[in-house]
């Protein structure tokens, strides 16, 4: 049984104001920050749509700061003090406006950082996502983005949901909480052996019907806060999954077994033998093949053809990546169990174990991310990055740089919203002019196997809160990783190399020697340090790790909790460290 209940709460402040009711202050802060972020954004109502989706964000802390922020840029001492103009934000010119933001963007200050990127980041996502009744947005044609290539298949839903809609008791053997790559498989195994199992998830349930192809419904639906969720200093977007099936249902497919290094590492660092057991190859085995994981079909996209060319030129490795393919009511649900599962994910299980009382020191702690980022070129030829398969090729040439830590090369689709994100904003008509060049831009993406974790906790509310900071030692391997990103992408023929920084700052390859180097300085001038350099995470793990020590573990390889026998954590909160790869099959 699957228990689903997905809903946002929009509190009334944010309400839309009523046809032919006064201009409030914040829907003029708002249209004039649309305005000046996307110039022409009245066409799809960018304001109204902000308005909409700041209220609808889950945490009440996110949207009382967003609503002092927006008071500052209307205090005109604040302004004074900030930028030199004496004016409301509303009052000032355009050119005004603009230098403004720019200062925000690249202050010494992180606050102010982070508030720029905020603005910046729901500016432009919402922007490029907001479709008409007909599913256009009169902003795409200019990137010469086509939108969805027709309407979502009409496939029947083969599940069906338990909607509780009163206070309801339900009795059951298992209870599992989460139904990602972790909790399914739990859930059908148990089911398989007979135990009356109950699954509980907090998104909703979708199925081909439901994929229209679009950005914005793919985001508010199946996303955790609408692909909105962040670390504390919105450093890090986290982009995780909210619907029966979490990241299975919107990862990438990509499907690796964790390499035998890594898993050697566990069994030695944490003293856990079974991962390098045959026993635990089997199970790897036994899960890619229900998977169907193969490298039949990985026919390479334009972005692809780019990354394989520089690597080719370059002499370095690379490979195919092995792929699967083929609201909350009023009211209490109270679910007893002899047994409980807790299968949220890394973000999710930690923060409900917390809330339950659970007082262990390693709880929410050693937090891996795997920090992802990219370098863009700008090809002579068509890439149209969002066509082609998701992902088909790699690189683990730089995988092994200091014990097993460094990064890989992988691409990734890219559609208008990521590219809002990406494109470094120092005006409108200077971001609409690069939003413009998307069709012929390839990315070569970096995904870093991060050392040093972060931590979850939660706050007043009982809401997560992601902390992490990227460390000395992994953000050598991140200077690295773009220093070497762009070397293959002028190898793969890019004309214009660039960074997702908070400045632009390209080079062209054919500047001759050294144009790279110098590039590069510009890069560390620019900053790569939290909301200067685009960050994203689409692998969480190791909240909740296991080891053989109660300190620095919270289960161990027979799965207890060290402090109590009820509960029983799988999911890929699990993993002792950060993996190399992503990590569907090793939480199966």
């Amino acid at each position: 049984m699957v228990v689903s209940s997905p809903r946002w709460g929009a509190p009334e402040i944010w309400r839309r104001r009523a046809p032919g009711a006064t201009l409030r202050p914040v829907d003029a802060i708002l249209r004039a920050l649309a305005e000046t972020f996307v110039p022409g954004s009245d066409r799809v109502g960018l304001a109204a749509r902000l308005a909409d989706t700041i209220g609808r964000l889950p945490r009440a802390a996110d949207r009382a700061e967003l609503r002092t922020l927006l008071g500052v840029f209307e205090n005109r001492l604040a302004n004074l003090a900030l930028a030199g103009i004496a004016k409301p934000f509303t009052a000032m010119t355009p050119a005004q406006r603009e230098r403004y933001l720019l200062g925000w963007a690249t202050s010494r200050l992180a606050l102010r950082r982070k508030g720029f990127q905020a603005l910046k980041r729901l500016a432009g996502v919402v922007a490029y996502t907001a479709v008409d009744a007909a599913g256009t947005n009169p902003l795409w044609p200019p990137l010469g983005y086509p939108g969805p290539p027709g309407p979502a298949p009409q496939r029947p839903k083969r599940i069906r949901p338990l909607a509780v809609d009163r206070d309801t008791t339900l009795d059951c053997d298992v209870v599992v909480v989460g139904s990602g790559a972790g909790g399914g498989v739990v859930a059908a195994v148990l089911a398989a052996a007979g135990k009356d199992v109950m699954v509980l998830e907090k998104g909703g349930y979708y199925n081909e019907a439901d994929f229209t192809q679009l950005e914005g419904d793919a985001l508010a639906r199946m996303y955790d806060a609408g692909g909105l969720l962040a670390t504390d200093d919105l450093a890090m977007l986290i982009l995780q999954g909210n619907c029966l099936g979490g990241g299975t249902v919107v990862n990438y497919t990509t499907s690796f077994h964790p390499p035998e290094a890594i898993r050697d590492e566990w069994a030695r660092a944490h003293r856990l033998p079974h991962f390098t057991s045959r026993e635990f190859l089997a199970s790897l085995d036994a899960v890619a093949a229900r998977l169907g994981v193969n490298t039949d079909h990985a026919k390479p996209s334009g972005r692809d053809q780019c990354l394989i060319r520089g690597l080719e030129r370059l002499r370095w490795h690379h490979g195919l990546l092995p792929r699967d393919v083929r609201g909350c009511p009023g009211h209490t649900l109270t679910v007893r169990a002899h047994v409980v599962v807790v299968a949220g994910g890394a973000i999710h299980s930690p923060a409900l174990l917390l809330r339950s009382g659970v007082a262990l020191p390693a709880l929410g702690r050693f937090l891996a991310l795997h920090p992802a980022t990219g370098v863009f070129g700008r090809m002579d030829e068509p890439v149209r990055p969002w066509t082609g398969t998701v992902q088909a090729h790699y690189s683990d040439q730089f995988a092994d740089l200091d014990d097993g830590f460094g990064f890989k090369f992988e691409t990734a689709p890219v559609h208008p919203s990521l590219f809002a994100l990406a494109v470094p904003w120092e005006s409108g008509a200077q971001h609409a002019e690069r939003m413009a060049q998307l069709a012929h831009t390839t990315i070569c993406g970096i995904l870093l196997r991060d050392r040093d974790g972060g931590r979850v906790t939660v706050d007043r509310e009982g809401n997560p809160v992601v902390r992490y900071g990227i460390s000395a030692f992994d953000h050598a391997h991140l200077r690295r990783a773009v220093a070497a990103g762009a070397e293959l992408l002028e190898a793969a023929g890019a004309r214009e190399i660039w960074a997702p920084l908070a400045r632009w700052v390209s080079y062209h390859p054919e500047e001759g020697a050294g144009a790279r180097a110098r590039w590069l300085g510009r890069v560390e001038s620019a900053g790569m340090g939290p909301n200067e350099l685009l960050l994203v995470t689409f692998h969480q793990m190791a909240s909740c790790r296991m080891g053989d020590d109660p300190q620095s573990s919270v289960v161990n390889a027979d799965n207890p909790r060290y402090d109590a026998h009820p509960d029983i954590p799988h999911s890929a909160l699990h993993i002792p460290h950060s993996l190399r790869r992503r990590t569907a099959c090793s939480l199966c």
